[in-house]
Order: C-alpha cells, then structure tokens, then sequence
C-alpha cells in the first residue's frame, strides 16, 4: 500500500508518476526532469522516517556520497532533496527489469550467473574504493538493461536506512536478513566482505533457485545464517562447474579472514586464477622443488666426481673450481672427512716446506757451500735427505706418514 503522499511536482521540477515499487522504508516512483526533460525514477523515504531531521540528514550525505560513483554498472544518482518534509533521491531511470524479476522464472545458466557476477563486482570494486559500502547487495538492488548489463541501484542509500532503524528501534527484523553476512548479524560494522557474501547469497540463489539460508521465520534464518552450512551448491544443481561453485561457496564463509579480500580478488577466482593475498595456491608436490641459494654455479657439474687428495696440486687451476653453496658443500666436506689423514699429511709438508729453510743448519749457507736441498718427496725415514729439518718435525712427519698409510 502506498503510503507516501504523491506529490504533483517536486522541487518545482520532478513530475511524479507511476508507483514502481516500495520497501520497507521506502518507495519509488517513475517521474519526468521538467527541465532537462528526461525520464528519472524518484526513491522517497516513508513519511514516519522522513519527519525525524537526523534521517533526512544522513539520507542526503549518504545519497550525496554515492553520487559521486560513476562507473558503467552503477545506477547513477543524479540529485537530492526534501519537500514538506519528505526527503527523496533522484536517480536515472532504467526501462528493464531486476535479477529478481529474471528469478521469477527459474534459475539462471552459468553464464548468465557469470556475467552479473563480473558486472556487480566491478560495480563494487569501483564503490569500495571510494569508500563507499552498499550494505544491501540482494536480487532487487540489481537492476537489468534490456542488452543484458546489469546495473547495481541504492548505493549509500543503505546507510541511511541503518541509521533510521536505529532510531526508530526496529533494527535487522525490518525486513529479509537473508543476504546479510553472518559478523552483521552478530552487530559488527558493514565491510566490503559483507558486500561480496551478500553478492554470493545472490549469486547461489541465481544457480539454485533457493537462497542459502532462508527458515520459516526471521528468527530461523538469523540462527542458520549463523551457525549452520548452506547445502553444496552441487547437491542442488548437479553438472555445476565445480570451480564457480567453489568461489560462491567460500565467498558464503563465515569467516570474513576466509573469503575473497576484495572485489577484485573475488572476481580474479571466478576468471580460473587465484588472489595470494587470500588464498594459498594448491600445489602439485611432484611440481614443488628445492630452490636453490645464490647464482647457478659456474663450476665443473656437481656429478663430475672431486678430485682425490694425492692428485691435487697446491693450486688446482682451472680445471677445480670452488663448488656453489647451494648442495655442493656438505658433499665437499664428506669427502675431507673420509681423507682427513692423507689432507692432515700434504698439511704437514706445506709447513715443513715453509718453515724448513729457517732452522736449516743454523742460518746461511757457508761462502763457497751450496744450500742444501730439501726433498719433500722422500720418505722422511732417509734422515740423509733431510738434514735441513729439525729432528722433531721429522718425527712428526714421519707418524704422519704412518697414519696416511
């Protein structure tokens, strides 16, 4: 029943028509821009909300905020205003129908679910970053053009309604909760996570044809809503695209932490590909690997086995690069311990051969006496061929040489 009196012409300027539609706070009706003359659709506040001035007050912020959207899937808001008391919204009128007239009819194929999935997330992600939170995202607020765009309608309006449901004490059992996110119901602020999950409860309504939740009373759909699971989309459309159905399935979580983090996350699942910002990846093991530290080696190959002790030289050249960190160390360090004695042993002779020349028959050679000639290679038993070696580094080398052995 009509309840708002139907002005002739508001503000000097909008002739009123038609009565397209009303809620539980408000009405709408078709009516005519007397001075750019064009077709535009009037929301009015019903008149026991629009006498309390906070209302109207918030009602026209609220409408004004949201006029500054412009993005192609968003109903535009065109002007605001109030007249003997009664503040309305102007916004552009579109000659179409809504998502719930198309659910009249049955539920929708995946494609037509797809494409109002992607036009109403565009819709959000361009509102959301204006900082601007619909709060009632369901099948009526989701008007459609006869070429099939899909046009989100009373962005900003609902903050209005909030604030006038809380003077007027009637709260969430004003009207249907059932697209409302659980942590809304448990009285927490309205977030772009609440958008997507009301998004979602369409988007389950539009492939079922049923609402996730939805019990006999209001009561009944709160306490669902809250601590029960919607039934698997597949159990009541089977043949589902197990992708699409997954992406409306976790959206539904009540978990907010759990659900896409934005718009733009939730619209990159149902394109096939996923937001790290929200969800891990589900790898292959047979794909994952080790990742390698540092640059690739420029080395010999790790399979071309490390030359023995006995056969490296002092210096190895070219041909012995030092092996990467990355795997090749710990191979290294087995193959010193397994040849620790021959290595303690070449050890040994680079210091005798470094501090031999010093303790060698005392100090220089006699005028007229060659320096005597210091044979590392001989056995250190031939005390003939090491005269130049102090006797206790002979010892040494010589139990050295027995340990190698």
């Amino acid at each position: 029943m009509i309840t708002t009196r139907p002005i002739e012409v508001l503000l000097g300027r909008y002739r009123l028509g038609q009565h397209l539609g009303q809620g539980g706070m408000s009405e709408v009706f078709a009516a005519e821009d007397l001075r750019l003359g064009r077709p535009v659709a009037i929301k009015m506040l019903r008149p026991h909300l629009g006498a309390d001035a906070t209302v109207r007050y918030r009602f026209e912020q609220e409408a004004r905020t949201a006029a500054r959207l412009s993005h192609p899937n968003v109903v535009g808001i065109l002007d605001t205003g109030e007249e003997d008391g009664v503040a309305f919204i102007v916004m552009e009128r579109l000659d179409g129908t809504t998502v719930c007239d198309e659910l009249r009819q049955g539920a929708l194929s995946e494609e037509r679910v797809r494409s109002i999935a992607r036009q109403v997330l565009g819709a959000l992600a361009a509102a959301h970053d204006a900082g601007v939170i619909h709060r009632d995202i369901k099948p009526a607020n989701l008007l459609t053009c006869t070429d099939g765009r899909v046009k989100v309608a009373d962005f900003g309006i609902a903050t209005a309604m909030d604030e006038a449901q809380t003077i007027t004490g009637t709260g969430l059992l004003m009207g249907t909760p059932a697209y409302l996110a659980p942590e809304r119901l448990s009285g927490k602020p309205a977030s772009p996570s609440a958008d997507l999950y009301s998004l979602a409860a369409v988007l389950y309504e539009c492939l079922t044809w049923r609402r996730p939740f939805e019990g006999p009373t209001t009561l009944e759909t709160i306490v669902q809503i809250r601590e029960r699971d919607p039934r698997p989309l597949a159990e009541l459309r089977p043949g589902v695209d197990p992708a699409l159905a997954e992406v409306v399935e976790r959206t539904l979580d009540k978990d907010p932490a759990r659900r896409p983090a934005s718009a733009r996350a939730m619209r990159s699942w149902l394109e096939g590909s996923f937001d790290t910002e929200t969800a891990s990846l589900h790898l292959d093991p047979a794909a994952t690997a080790v990742i390698p530290i540092g640059p690739p080696t420029r080395a010999l190959p790790f399979e071309q086995p490390l030359p023995t002790p006995e056969a490296t030289p002092l210096d190895p050249g070219p041909a012995v690069r030092r092996p990467t960190i990355g795997g090749r160390l710990p191979a290294l360090t087995e193959a010193l311990r397994r040849h620790r004695a021959p290595v303690a042993f070449l050890g040994a002779m680079l210091v005798a051969l470094l501090i031999g020349l010093p303790f060698s028959g005392g100090g220089t050679p006699a005028p007229g006496r060659p320096a005597p000639a210091t044979q590392l290679s001989s056995p250190p038993h031939h005390a003939a061929h090491h005269a130049s070696v102090p006797a206790p580094l002979l010892k040494a080398l010589g139990n050295l040489e027995k340990a190698a052995g």
